[in-house]
């Protein structure tokens, strides 16, 4: 099975190469980090999923003072609150990612609390 989807692999950068755009492919992993508009951690042994991040990816939102309408930056921070829960698949992960938007809150002026919990 390990040898088909390496092939599987080479056939599709081959596909990519062609249409002159390059991609990454990482095969036989049981944890995989992917990106899109929810960004998370996916753990195949033990079904844990969780945000991710990059390392040099600190999140940055409007700040509080800034001159967006007051309706933008009041639904801000109950959003944010929003994500860790959405993106986590038990309490404790979510636990864990709040600190990370807590702070980019606070660095952006807000007091808002996040309060976790799946």
């Amino acid at each position: 099975m390990a040898k088909e989807t390496e092939r599987v692999k080479k056939e599709m950068c081959k596909i990519f190469n062609k249409c002159g755009l390059k991609i990454t492919i990482e095969v036989n992993k049981k944890v995989v980090n992917f990106l899109d508009v929810t960004a998370c951690t996916l753990d195949l042994n033990t079904g844990i999923f969780k945000a991710y991040s990059k390392p040099s990816n600190t999140p940055l939102y409007v700040h509080s003072k800034s001159n967006h309408p007051p309706t933008i930056i009041r639904n801000i921070p109950e959003s944010i609150n929003r994500r860790p829960s959405e993106i986590s698949s038990d309490e404790a992960v979510s636990n864990e990612a709040a600190t990370l938007y807590q702070e980019a809150l606070y660095k952006s002026g807000y007091t808002y609390i996040v309060q976790t919990g799946v």
